[in-house]
């Protein structure tokens, strides 16, 4: 996440597409690393990547509360998951 963070930073947009889809890719089938994938992604404005996180993370964890939130908040022209707008222990309870 952060070479793809770093390779938008320096204007290379190409490898930081890449690297962005391969972090994706490694994360299937895990909740918690699509989930900080998603919340990582968009803070670096990567609304792509983040929206197929968490439609990956809903999809293996039909329970996760989190991952459908967002996304239909998002469907609604509302705000998206915002940082630190969470206690540390909501991630968990969701996950559980």
């Amino acid at each position: 996440m952060y070479l793809a963070r770093c390779n938008n930073q320096l204007g290379e947009q190409t490898a930081s597409a890449n690297n962005w889809q391969r972090v994706l890719e490694a994360a299937q089938g895990d909740a918690r690393k699509l989930i900080t994938l998603a919340q990582y992604a968009e803070q670096n404005k990567e609304a792509e990547i983040a929206e197929a996180a968490y439609n990956n993370a809903a999809a293996i964890t039909p329970r996760l509360r989190l991952a459908h939130d967002v996304l239909a908040a998002d469907g609604a022209g509302e705000p998206r998951h915002k940082k630190n707008t969470c206690s540390p222990g909501d991630h968990a309870r969701a996950l559980a």
